[in-house]
């Protein structure tokens, strides 16, 4: 074949590769120089990498390495792409349906619905946006689509390059009813991190009593705080799990793990339902799809407790931060009355007693335990979902003639009519070939006959302390599900009922940060020390070669490391993790194991020119926003305690050379802008410069090799279940296979799922670990024909290369759970 031709084939195989991995090629801005290896990868955009990426440009390193102008860059990028993100952005749920707003528009004093839009929580949030302006002598900003609260995978179409700024508009995302979207509990709380992080340099500047710089510095501080404060409600009324069913803490500050355990779950979808007049989408339910709890979700989920916590302590010493979480705005909320709280009392009954039922307390986790699998709003039998008070009250397709709920009537309910064991239902007798207790059918029967209480109106209300109370609830998490006692360590990944056996630096980095900041930031929480010192001494005795290298994983149960070495962000993660340990607790030990990780980085992971490899002495590059903010953040730290030129030239040289080959729609000086001058489009080209609230400060999901775009040089390393093949799965998978929908009698849910099987299973073996040939799941994957059914994605184009192989490797590998 004539050497062009091979290069057209060759193109063309990359183009339709990346078109079936999804997505328009992120071309705007200033690429990679012709010949270069390294391009961005067209997979849609994941907020959670932005938002760890966002949080080290924001934070201290920055200033502390460059400074400058090349500092002020680094803020200008974090600060866009937060606000992009968060206030922008549209791209999850608005913080107008958290508990946050539901619990003041519970208040006695709340307003009113004045719009007749069937609620008050849209009044509600506007009155404490009055505080805002007040507090702040600013305006509302126009546009703002504040919908980050449980974020989803941004669409392509930011990808479009602007001809103008009315262009501008067409870019910017709308949340869109109807869709199932997905995010991971860490997401949460790396947007509360970075969130607390912007808002607490906005803030702790005023003019007077008046909040901010400029009344523009204090609304736009106002509002990230906004944000983080109901990401924060939403994950202590709302996100926590029992191993049944989601719900909140009843007193967070005593929780005790080892009574009434409840989990912060590693991945949850939701789905958007038209909110009414006026209103943005509203939560309609959320599913768990991944029942674990793994180390990096707990890390960033502590960071951002520990943020928040710092904020609103009160040892705050700044007194305009004090006054925030002092009633002005977002402190102790006023008494809870029922204006829409679900507990209007239907005439007729009886009045709250010691025996009240209430759907909080008991009917939701009764309904979401039997119903759940045919009845969410994944898999929505008869229009019909208990996902929600809401939703279980609205009813399916009887609702017009026979309404599931009747307050006060049980009989006249058609939800206890198809309990009932004795009487002859309309509709089929629920559940599906079981039934309730008589126990539990008299229960269904009190709560509709007492009015159908959401809340519990004898049940104390606990406030939650702001931050601490999270950061107290992960850390007994850690203790009790996750700690390996004998050794100190932490394992990677754990269930309520099961631990895994693994540790991996890449977490576990991160999980010493955390730590580190939560000794920081809330030092009277004593039980953080010994669990941080323990942990820090396992990784650096364990995991740290004498060469600097660091183990990919060590299994605690045969005392043994891996001999495979671990990639540039794990251990670049770790570093990080470790010189954060030191700097808290001063062990010369842990400085040593840092910086000799960082000698290693520099010598095996950094090219000449700064362009970061992934694997050390490996052509495979694919650098992600997370690897790259994991790097970062080692060198910042490193550069904060020896303060050398080489340390300070490598950090410089690293962001500069990936930030202009990774950043999307943002225009930079080294493009033709001159910025900071005053003039947002000082060249001309009808492209504003970063940081200006008009265009999102992104970098590409990843940027890749070309034959990695092509399957060609996957990593040969130990492939985990939770982090490569899980989210190889879900985004593919899901429709058919995830959140109770089990097409072909196949679930996905859960490891334990996937080896069940499905129709096929007593013709074959869904995985044989060690043989992936005889596994029917990557028969399924690779082949055209396989030996039953089609192949799979089924109404979509077939995994690319790279993503068989990964799925391979793991099967090859023995399929372990970890």
């Amino acid at each position: 074949m004539p050497s062009r031709l091979r290069v057209a084939v060759i193109l063309l195989l990359s183009m339709a590769q990346a078109c079936s991995d999804g997505g328009a090629a992120l071309s705007s801005g200033k690429g990679p120089q012709s010949g270069d290896a390294l391009v961005r990868s067209e997979a849609f955009l994941d907020p959670e990498p932005q938002l760890r990426l966002a949080t080290h440009l924001l934070g201290e390193g920055p200033k502390r390495v460059a400074g400058g102008q090349f500092a002020a860059e680094q803020v200008a990028h974090g600060d866009g792409a937060l606000r992009s993100l968060a206030l922008e952005g549209g791209a999850g749920l608005d913080p107008v349906w958290s508990p946050f707003i539901e619990e003041r528009a519970d208040a006695k004093d709340a307003p009113k619905d004045k719009n007749n839009n069937g609620t008050n929580y849209d009044e509600t949030l506007a009155m404490l946006r009055e505080q805002y302006v007040f507090r702040s002598n600013g305006k509302l900003p126009k546009g703002l689509t504040p919908s980050m609260l449980l974020p989803s995978l941004i669409p392509a179409r930011l990808a479009k390059k602007p001809t103008g700024r009315k262009d501008l508009a067409g870019l910017r995302l709308t949340a869109i009813a109807g869709r199932l979207r997905e995010a991971t509990i860490g997401s949460q709380g790396l947007l509360i991190e970075s969130l607390v992080m912007r808002a607490t340099i906005l803030l702790r500047e005023g003019r007077g009593d008046l909040y901010g710089k400029t009344p523009e510095d204090g609304m736009l501080g106002l509002l990230l705080l906004e944000q983080a404060v109901a990401a924060e409600s939403m994950l202590m009324h709302k996100l926590s799990y029992d191993g049944r069913t989601l719900g909140s803490f009843a007193d967070p500050a005593n929780y005790d793990p080892k009574t009434l355990p409840r989990i912060f779950s590693t991945r949850l979808s939701f789905e958007l339902s038209a909110g009414g007049k006026g209103l943005p989408p509203k939560l309609q339910g959320i599913v768990v799809r991944d029942r674990g709890t793994n180390l990096r979700d707990q890390a960033r989920l502590l960071k951002g407790f520990a943020a928040l916590g710092k904020l609103a302590s009160k040892q705050q010493k700044n007194p305009l931060l004090r006054r925030l979480f002092e009633g002005d705005p977002f402190g102790k909320r006023p008494g809870i009355g029922s204006t829409s709280s679900g507990n209007e009392q239907h005439k007729g009954t009886k009045g709250p007693s010691a025996d009240d039922v209430s759907w909080d307390r008991q009917i939701k986790g009764l309904l979401g335990a039997w119903c759940s699998s045919c009845h969410t709003t994944v898999f929505k039998n008869a229009n019909f979902s208990v996902a929600s008070y809401e939703s279980t009250l609205f009813g399916g397709d009887h609702r017009e003639t026979n309404p599931t709920v009747v307050k006060g009537n049980s009989k006249a309910s058609l939800l206890w009519q198809v309990l009932d064991r004795d009487r002859t239902p309309i509709a089929r007798r629920m559940p599906l070939n079981s039934a309730l207790s008589q126990v539990e059918i008299d229960l269904v029967a009190d709560w509709i006959d007492q009015g159908a209480l959401r809340k519990d109106p004898g049940r104390k209300e606990v406030v939650i302390s702001p931050g601490r109370d999270g950061a107290v609830v992960v850390l007994k998490n850690l203790v009790a599900f996750h700690l390996d006692e004998d050794s100190g360590a932490l394992v990677d990944r754990a269930y309520i009922d099961s631990r895994a056996d693994l540790v991996r630096p890449g977490p576990a980095g991160e999980m010493l940060s955390a730590l580190s900041a939560m000794r920081t930031a809330l030092p009277e929480i004593q039980e953080s020390e010994k669990l941080l010192r323990d942990y820090a001494l396992f990784l650096a005795r364990k995991f740290v070669a004498a060469d600097g290298s660091v183990h990919e994983s060590y299994i605690l149960s045969r005392a043994e490391a891996s001999h495979a070495r671990a990639p540039l962000g794990a251990a670049a993660s770790l570093m990080a993790g470790l010189l954060a340990a030191h700097d808290t607790l001063i062990l010369s030990e842990l400085l040593g194991s840092a910086e000799a990780i960082g000698e290693h980085l520099l010598a095996n992971f950094v090219d000449e020119d700064g362009r970061l490899r992934n694997f050390a002495r490996s052509e495979y590059r694919r650098i992600t926003p997370d690897t790259l903010a994991a790097v970062l953040d080692a060198f910042a730290a490193w550069y904060r305690l020896r303060k050398t030129d080489r340390i300070k030239a490598n950090y410089v040289r690293i962001y500069a050379l990936h930030k202009k080959a990774g950043m999307v729609l943002a225009e930079w000086p080294d493009a033709g802008e001159a910025f900071g001058d005053g003039n947002e489009d000082s060249d001309g080209d009808r492209v504003p410069e970063v940081g200006h609230n008009m265009l999102p400060a992104l970098f590409a999901s990843a940027l890749e090799n070309r034959s990695a775009i092509l399957g060609v040089g996957v990593p040969q390393r130990r492939v985990h279940w939770a982090s490569d093949v899980l989210p190889v799965l879900l985004p593919h998978c899901a429709n058919c296979h995830f959140g109770g929908n089990l097409r072909g009698d196949f679930a996905m849910d859960s490891y334990q799922d996937l080896f069940r099987g499905g129709e096929a299973r007593d013709r074959t073996k869904i995985i044989v670990p060690g043989r992936a040939q005889e596994s029917f799941l990557y028969l399924k994957l690779v082949r055209r024909f396989p030996p039953f059914g089609a192949q799979m994605p089924l109404e979509g184009p077939p995994l690319s290369p790279a993503l068989r192989e990964m799925v391979r490797q793991w099967i090859q590998q023995g399929a372990i759970r970890d």
